[in-house]
């Protein structure tokens, strides 16, 4: 699998296409402390007005704030709305 990731990662350099479309990383947009938009997660683990926590491909996101809503979901991306006051980021350790 590592060895097919490297091919993918090759053909996608030679073809310019940026890495945010073909890789599996977090990507963070943040507008002000009231909108967060999540790309590239897995599930949600908790999900309480006062604190969100989601599972991503690189670690644990947790967005801990007041009046905190889930507005917009698609498989790949979330969008949290409310008065955000902390985004801790725990990355987390696979095994293989």
């Amino acid at each position: 699998m590592k060895k097919r990731r490297k091919k993918i990662s090759k053909l996608d350099q030679i073809l310019e296409i940026p890495k945010e479309v073909y890789s599996e990383e977090t990507r963070l947009s943040c507008l002000g402390f009231h909108e967060l938009l999540i790309e590239n997660y897995k599930s949600i683990l908790d999900y309480q007005e006062i604190y969100i926590r989601v599972y991503t491909y690189t670690g644990i996101l947790g967005v801990a704030g007041r009046n905190l809503e889930m507005t917009q979901m698609t498989e790949d991306d979330l969008k949290i709305t409310g008065e955000i006051e902390k985004i801790e980021f725990e990355k987390s350790v696979e095994e293989d």
